[in-house]
């Protein structure tokens, strides 16, 4: 079980056939860029009815196994009969939960109408349908960066404005299978992925995947199944084939993309500029691509999108820059009226506003500075001794006379040298060598090491939903 960081406290609800009144979730001081509502932190248990609507959420599911993951109905009902809108196979994607601001009726409305999506955290166990759980923020490190992500950006919003056009199906059931291989199976000991032969129990090595057909035997790999579409998934255009196909595609796709994106995200000014010309957003493996800045002008907000360097430029007067990201994520896996019973995980994500000033200080680069010191040294040469005879028979004295000036060596790290010798004739020779500089050294900078992997786990587990 996982460590919490609040206090829960139990709150009594009533639970009716499909709606359920209880505890209000604020979202009165949220907002929403494309994503599951900005929330307020401070709010630390909140309450959410999980709300199951025939076999899976309509729009957002696959009847399909996993891997070798699956509960085949016709495999425990001997009479069990398969049709479209009854298919063997259980759902897989996430769930729909409420509170009570609304009835969580019109799905077109997302958080407007108390809606929000809970991705299972813990497969192979029950959910409780139709009742109230306790939600508490995740302790630091018990939820994957990616997951946390992934869950954020693929929430309530994403579905709401894409399931019409059939376009969050693969998406979301993808984001599931993810939040199974990082979450589940590292956390509970599943083997949704663990359990699965290298190279493909790692989802980063999904591209190109072609998935097992449900009449292969086992070890099967990717999403498969007869019936994979159902008549809840109306407004999905492709086949049967389409969606296990792309569904098992997108598992890679969104790998990839959640490594990249992982938070914690930064907003931070341009570094080392004077004046500054644009701001960079940042994760924890580097710069952030694609993400759209909102920038407050005096002619109303501007949005730019982030390029491979993170970098969005500032439009002309231009007063401050935000941008959505991931924020907590809230863990509900308790019932008041129950709270001894073990009911699976369910994970709910949020954003978070982050903000840079245009008058705030730029961040100073890391410079490197290197300090020169000159030695002088001098030193005296004597000059020869010169003997002149006289003209007359008497010879004169023998004379030695010392040069009249000395000579010098400069060193400056040995980059010059010079020598001056003054011989007795007055005569000055000067010879100057100069030495080739000494190469700067070059600053190196530690790469950013990758998301880890989720950990192997050999347990099997029973499937039941």
């Amino acid at each position: 079980m996982l460590l919490r960081t609040t206090k829960r406290v139990a709150v009594l609800t009533t639970a009716f056939l499909l709606l359920a009144v209880g505890t209000s979730l604020a979202t009165s001081n949220g907002s929403s860029n494309g994503t599951n509502p900005v929330f307020d932190n401070t709010m630390s248990e909140p309450r959410l009815a999980t709300q199951v609507i025939g076999d899976g959420l309509p729009n957002g599911h696959l009847n399909a196994g996993l891997n070798e993951v699956y509960f085949d109905r016709s495999e425990a009902d001997p009479d069990f009969e398969e049709t479209e809108s009854n298919p063997a196979l259980s759902a897989i994607g996430p769930f729909r939960v409420m509170n009570d601001a609304g009835v969580c009726s019109d799905l077109t409305k997302g958080s407007a109408d108390g809606c929000y999506l809970a991705y299972c955290g813990e497969q192979g166990v029950n959910v409780l349908e139709n009742s109230w759980l306790d939600y508490e923020i995740a302790a630091p490190g018990a939820v994957d960066a990616r997951v946390n992500y992934l869950t954020w950006k693929y929430g309530i919003e994403f579905f709401a404005a894409n399931h019409a056009t059939g376009q969050s199906l693969e998406t979301i059931v993808a984001v599931q299978a993810l939040v199974w291989a990082w979450h589940s199976d590292p956390v509970h000991g599943t083997t949704v992925f663990s359990g699965v032969a290298a190279p493909y129990n790692d989802p980063l090595n999904w591209n190109g995947l072609t998935p097992s057909l449900h009449i292969d035997s086992s070890p099967r790999v990717g999403f498969w199944g007869s019936n994979p579409i159902d008549t809840l998934e109306s407004w999905y255009t492709g086949t049967d084939t389409d969606a296990l196909n792309n569904t098992t595609q997108k598992v890679y796709d969104l790998a990839v993309e959640s490594v990249a994106k992982a938070g914690p995200w930064s907003l931070e000014q341009g570094p080392g500029e004077t004046t500054a010309t644009y701001v960079v957003l940042s994760g924890a493996n580097g710069p952030i691509a694609g993400e759209t800045i909102v920038f407050s002008t005096t002619g109303g907000d501007v949005s730019v999108v982030t390029d491979s360097s993170g970098h969005a430029a500032w439009p002309t007067d231009a007063t401050a820059a935000t941008v959505e990201a991931p924020g907590d994520t809230y863990i509900g896996d308790n019932w008041a009226g129950n709270p001894g019973a073990n009911y699976q995980d369910l994970l709910v994500s949020f954003g978070q506003l982050l903000s840079v000033q245009f008058t705030d200080t730029p961040a100073t680069p890391t410079t490197t500075t290197t300090t020169t010191t000159t030695t002088t040294t001098t030193t005296t040469t004597v000059a020869p001794t010169t003997t002149t005879e006289a003209p007359t028979t008497t010879v004169a004295p023998t004379t030695t006379t010392e040069a009249p000036s000395p000579s010098s060596t400069v060193v400056a790290d040995d980059t010059i040298a010079t020598s001056t010798t003054v011989a007795a004739d007055d005569t000055v020779a000067t010879s100057t060598t100069i030495a080739a500089p000494a190469a700067p050294e070059t600053p190196t900078g530690a790469a950013p090491e990758p998301s880890p992997p989720a950990t192997s786990v050999t347990a099997t587990p029973t499937y039941t939903r």
